[in-house]
């Protein structure tokens, strides 16, 4: 696969592929989709730096969605990875919050899982928790140094 990092910023390549899957799965289901969305405050690195500094490190230590999708009627905060557990959930309880408070929406934001397989236990917990599910097991890679490979 030709190296695609430029078209979504700090997907790992097995995500990509993953993602791949579902947007053509989904094709035109989106108006619009950004990627690498900053949401939060950020760390401020203090002042002891110029305010120039300051002001890239506290863009630099910004949380980041790997993908927001917008629809006509709601907002899907879009987590995307190989091998989906507790680091994910994590993402997918706090992203929706921090997208709020940054950004303000007026529609209905969903929490939305686009990964190859779910880790141990992670299928009840990501259905109560009212997480939208989507999974591509064709398209997983067993690569032990991805962060998304931890549950």
């Amino acid at each position: 696969m030709a190296n695609k990092n430029h078209l979504y910023p700090h997907l790992l390549l097995q995500d990509i592929e993953v993602w791949e899957a579902h947007l053509a799965a989904h094709h035109g289901y989106y108006h619009t989709i950004k990627y690498d969305v900053k949401v939060g405050q950020g760390r401020d690195p203090g002042p002891e730096y110029t305010e120039q500094m300051r002001q890239i490190g506290l863009g630099l230590s910004q949380r980041r969605i790997d993908a927001v999708g917008y629809t006509d009627d709601h907002i899907d905060i879009i987590e995307i990875t190989n091998r989906a557990g507790l680091k994910a959930l994590g993402q997918m309880t706090g992203y929706p919050i921090l997208y709020s408070l940054t950004y303000k929406p007026t529609l209905p934001i969903r929490q939305v899982l686009v990964a190859a397989e779910l880790g141990t236990d992670m299928a009840d917990i990501y259905k109560q928790a009212n997480i939208t599910v989507y999974l591509y097991p064709e398209r997983l890679k067993h690569n032990v140094h991805s962060h998304s490979n931890r549950d």
